[in-house]
């Protein structure tokens, strides 16, 4: 997947958009609750599930935003699936948490 911070788009490696991240909580990883048995986990804020998109292929994320296009996606800058590319606008903008992660949570 490739990841512009700074538009927070997302696309594919073949460079399909898949989605446009937004979260108006501005959650972070940690402050979401864990769900038994699963690599996701849930928004205390507004009880959407996140998807942690660090194990799926751009396949996989695809399908999911396709079925749910509200669905709430967790993406890090450190992700070994991810690549961040240069953005079309001049102002870089830092990662949420000053760590290299973004979570977007959609509603």
């Amino acid at each position: 997947m490739k990841f512009d911070p700074n538009t927070r788009e997302l696309f594919t490696d073949a460079g399909e958009l898949v989605k446009v991240l937004h979260c108006p909580l501005r959650m972070r990883w940690e402050q979401l609750g864990k769900c038994a048995g699963s690599t996701h986990r849930t928004c205390g804020k507004c009880d959407h599930p996140v998807l942690d998109t660090a194990a799926l292929s751009d396949a996989e994320v695809l399908a999911t935003v396709r079925i749910d296009p509200s669905a709430c996606l967790c993406i890090r800058a450190s992700q070994a699936n991810v690549t961040l590319i240069p953005s079309r606008h001049a102002e870089p903008v830092a990662a949420a948490d000053g760590g290299g992660m973004w979570n977007y949570l959609d509603s």
